[in-house]
């Protein structure tokens, strides 16, 4: 508990004197806002001509109107965030690793020098993102089929999201500073995790609790 805690003291010091390591997350973030502006203008002129053919040919007509548009916004915003990791979030993510390294070795952090230093590959990521996505939407929606309908399921698979991004939370990283390619960044993954259940399974707890 004394290094968890050492941990989280280090990362608040961290975040809060290097401003500059919030860049990766608000890219990601402003990506996310901008693809539900663009749902939300779908239905409106000048856009629509451009934006509604798209949806239209997805999800047909009936979501571009009220009050089905309602819905459509909250399913859209469901998997806005796959969306924005796919397109971008997973390589924030890796870039933000290799500026925590230029601050650990005391350089100035800087976004453009981690763009340009060939740590961070953008497909290598993409993939360790991806098959973790996948991973963990199968096996959770198999655990919802096979599972009992009681309260406690729902919870049960709470736990079961937590265990398996405790496995896979280190893949970036083992990526980005070991540069294993996106299947051995995984399995290095699994290892270190088991190698520190307990901290691992707290650090990731924290986050989805607030989730």
């Amino acid at each position: 508990m004394r290094a968890l805690w050492s941990s989280l003291c280090d990362l608040g010091r961290l975040t809060g004197s290097q401003r500059r390591l919030w860049l990766p997350f608000l890219i990601t973030a402003t990506l996310e806002i901008f693809l539900l502006v663009l749902v939300w203008l779908a239905p409106h002129a000048p856009f629509s001509s451009v934006l509604a053919p798209p949806i239209r040919f997805f999800f047909s007509d009936r979501v571009l109107h009220y009050p089905l548009h309602l819905w459509f916004m909250y399913f859209v915003m469901k998997h806005t965030n796959a969306a924005a990791a796919i397109l971008v979030g997973a390589f924030m993510s890796g870039l933000a690793c290799a500026m925590v390294a230029q601050a650990r070795q005391n350089k100035p952090i800087s976004l453009r020098t981690a763009l340009i230093s060939g740590h961070v590959h953008y497909g290598r990521l993409t993939l360790i993102w991806g098959s973790t996505w996948l991973i963990a939407k199968g096996l959770i929606k198999l655990f919802m089929l096979v599972a009992p309908k009681v309260p406690a399921s729902f919870w049960m698979a709470v736990a079961l999201s937590i265990v398996l991004q405790s496995l896979l939370v280190y893949a970036i990283p083992a990526a980005v500073f070991e540069q294993r390619t996106w299947w051995r960044a995984l399995l290095r993954s699994v290892k270190e995790s088991l190698r520190h259940p307990v901290s691992t399974v707290l650090i990731v707890t924290l986050p989805s609790a607030l989730v």
